[in-house]
């Protein structure tokens, strides 16, 4: 199996940076006591990622097919 180098640098480097800039957002909200936004973040996320599953479930296909994807 070959695995090019240019692509696998690149998505180690967004990572990185993705997950720095995670912990700092994370930092800032303990820091400024906004922690309870974070709690409403994944209260929503929770619920959108049940209701799509239940309506997967229901329909027996997934959105994207759903969608004509």
């Amino acid at each position: 199996v070959s695995i090019e180098l240019m692509p696998m640098l690149v998505g180690v480097v967004v990572a990185a940076l993705v997950g720095l800039f995670a912990i700092k957002a994370l930092q800032w909200l303990i820091k400024n006591d906004k922690l309870y936004l974070f709690g409403y973040y994944c209260l929503i996320l929770g619920a959108l990622t049940l209701i799509c599953g239940l309506v997967e479930l229901f329909a027996g296909q997934t959105i994207p097919q759903m969608i004509g994807g």
